[in-house]
């Protein structure tokens, strides 16, 4: 039986900062080494071993996967599970989002979203069909933790 282990990256400083971020990139906070370095515990304490690993081209999950396998590891940074792109709003304030209710923003970023959320289950689609059962580990940014039988 194959499984599928997702994880979010730990904290950056543009998180702590409130700044967005998607194609742009922000290193890890000293709190998101911990968190990635805790993550790497849970994993040995389980017992928690990877057949593969896969992550976004950007910087804060590889750095945060990195730190998961005790660099042990190769894995392959994938293009199509990177963060959608803010364009001009790409390292600016959270604040400049638009107030609740979004009214006809949020049907933009409703459609947005689905595109990205498409592109992502199209990339987990092409990395879940390939042969062989195994344990495959995918630090991302829109990813929550989550394990898939």
């Amino acid at each position: 039986m194959s499984k599928l282990y997702l994880m979010r990256h730990g904290e950056t400083y543009f998180n702590i900062w409130h700044k967005m971020q998607g194609w742009c990139d922000s290193p890890l906070t000293p709190n998101g080494i911990n968190q990635a370095k805790a993550a790497r515990e849970y994993f040995l304490n389980n017992h928690i071993k990877f057949d593969k690993a896969y992550c976004s081209t950007s910087e804060r999950a590889s750095d945060t996967l990195e730190i998961v396998t005790d660099k042990q590891m190769a894995y392959q940074r994938l293009k199509g599970l990177k963060e959608e792109y803010f364009g001009s709003f790409e390292g600016q304030d959270e604040r400049l989002n638009p107030q609740v209710p979004y009214n006809a923003f949020f049907s933009m970023v409703v459609k947005t979203k689905k595109t990205c959320k498409s592109v992502y289950l199209i990339q987990f689609q092409v990395l879940w069909l390939k042969p062989n059962p195994m344990r495959k580990f995918l630090p991302s940014h829109m990813l929550e933790p989550a394990l898939i039988s």
